[in-house]
C-alpha cells in the first residue's frame, strides 16, 4: 500500500458495508493476525484517516506481532530490528504502554495531555514523524484471556481527531475482540500460491546456510516479530523458529511450525538432509519448506463483499461455500423454509453457480484466482 493511502468518499451505506466485511472477517475464525490488513483499511476509511497500524501482544502481554500500512519498510523494520530500544524505554508512550487497560479504550490520545507526552517519545520521534503523522485515534482491543492489542489510525499534518470518529470505531472494536478472542484450531487455511520457498540450515537450526529468493521474500515481507528477521536487509541468519524446528527433528523424521503473520500464515515443514562437499564427502543439515497460506474463509468473503447480496444473504453464502448444507441454513440462521429459498435463488444468481451444493467449488476456485 502505498504511503498516501486513497481516499474512500463514505456515507452510511458504505459505513454498514464496511463494518459488515469486518464483521465477517472477524467472525471466520482465522484470528485478528489474519485480518490485520483488511481491519486496518476499513477503519482507516470509516474516519477518514491516511493510514492505520494494528499492534498485538500475547497473553502474558509481551510484544507478539504487529502491521502497518505504510510501503516505507525502513520504518516497519524498526519494529523487528530495534523494538526493545525503541519502543520499551522507561517513561515512553508507545504501542505497547497503549494496550494496557489505562484511561479510555478507544481515544485516549484524543486528550492534549496524552498526546504531548506522546510526541516527547522514540514512536512518534522515529516512526510518526518521518510519516508526517502528528494526530491519531487509537483503539484498544482485550480479550478475556489477557491478550490485548491496539489499531491505530492517523492523520497526516495538522488533522485532529473528534470524539465522533472515536465513537465510528467502537463498531470495529466490538468486531476486533471477537477476533481475538474466537481464533479456531481447526480453521481452514490454503496457500496464497503454488510455489513454495526453501532454505538450508545446520542441524541446530543455528546457521543459515542456503536461501532462495523466494524464501528471502516471503521472510522479508512478512512483519515477523522475534525471528532475527529484518524487513530491510536479505536475511543472513536463521530465523529463530528454525531452532524449534530441529529440536523436533531430534526425536521425529520431519518437523512443522506455523507461524502466525498478517493477513495469514508462515508454514515451515523441516526435514534432514545432507551437504555434498567437491570432495565426495557430506555433511548432516536441515531442509526447510517454506509456505504462504491465507484464511479460506477470509478469501471467500473478500469475494463475496464484492456481490449485489444483503448481509444475510452474504452469510448464507459463505455457510454453504464452508460446506454447510443448505437443509441446515433454517435452524442455523433462524429463517423460514421460504425465505431460505427466495434467498437461495438470489445467491445462485448472483454468484452464476446452478445449485446449492456447487458453492464449495466455488470456493476452491475463489482460492485459487
Amino acid at each position: 500500500m502505498a504511503d498516501t493511502a486513497p481516499k474512500v468518499k463514505t456515507s452510511p451505506l458504505i459505513n454498514r458495508r464496511l463494518l459488515d466485511h469486518l464483521r465477517m472477517l472477524s467472525t471466520c475464525g482465522a484470528g485478528l493476525e489474519a485480518i490485520a490488513g483488511p481491519a486496518c483499511a476499513i477503519s482507516r476509511q470509516l474516519v477518514d484517516g491516511d493510514m492505520a497500524g494494528m499492534f498485538w501482544t500475547d497473553t502474558q502481554g509481551a510484544p507478539a506481532g504487529f502491521y502497518h500500512e505504510t510501503d516505507r519498510v525502513d520504518l516497519k523494520d524498526l519494529f523487528v530490528s530495534r523494538f526493545e530500544e525503541l519502543f520499551t524505554g522507561p517513561g515512553q508512550e508507545n504501542m505497547l504502554t497503549l494496550t494496557a487497560p489505562i484511561g479510555p479504550s478507544i481515544g485516549r490520545a484524543l486528550a492534549t495531555e496524552y498526546l504531548e507526552r506522546f510526541w516527547q517519545g522514540n514512536v512518534y520521534r522515529h516512526l510518526c514523524v518521518p510519516l508526517d503523522h502528528h494526530y491519531m485515534l487509537d483503539v484498544r482491543i482485550e480479550a478475556d484471556d489477557g491478550a490485548r492489542a491496539v489499531l491505530i489510525v492517523w492523520h497526516r499534518g495538522q488533522r485532529r481527531f473528534t470524539a465522533r470518529d472515536a465513537e465510528r470505531l467502537r463498531p470495529v472494536q466490538a468486531s476486533l475482540k471477537v477476533a481475538l478472542e474466537t481464533a479456531q484450531a481447526d480453521a481452514h487455511w490454503v496457500r496464497r500460491s503454488s510455489g513454495r520457498a526453501h532454505m538450508i540450515t545446520d542441524t541446530d537450526g543455528g546457521r543459515l546456510l542456503a536461501i532462495d529468493a523466494e524464501a528471502e521474500k516471503l521472510l522479508m515481507r512478512s512483519h515477523l516479530f522475534a525471528q532475527n528477521v529484518t524487513m530491510a536487509q536479505r536475511p543472513r541468519v536463521a530465523p529463530a523458529f528454525a531452532q524449534v524446528l530441529a529440536g523436533l527433528l531430534a526425536t521425529e523424521a520431519s518437523a512443522r511450525y506455523v507461524a502466525q503473520v498478517p493477513n495469514g500464515r508462515i508454514v515451515a515443514e523441516a526435514r534432514h538432509t545432507s551437504l555434498l562437499d567437491e570432495a565426495g564427502g557430506e555433511r548432516a543439515a536441515m531442509y526447510i519448506a517454506l509456505s504462504e497460506e491465507t484464511s479460506l474463509a477470509a478469501r471467500c468473503i473478500d469475494h463475496l463483499m464484492g456481490q449485489p447480496l444483503t448481509p444475510l444473504q452474504r452469510d448464507l453464502a459463505l455457510f454453504g461455500m464452508k460446506g454447510g448444507e443448505r437443509s441446515d441454513c433454517c435452524a442455523a440462521f433462524g429463517i423460514s423454509a421460504e425465505a431460505l429459498k427466495k434467498h437461495t435463488a438470489a445467491i445462485l444468481a448472483a454468484l452464476c453457480v446452478g445449485r446449492w451444493t456447487e458453492l464449495t467449488a466455488l470456493a476452491g476456485a475463489v482460492t485459487m484466482g
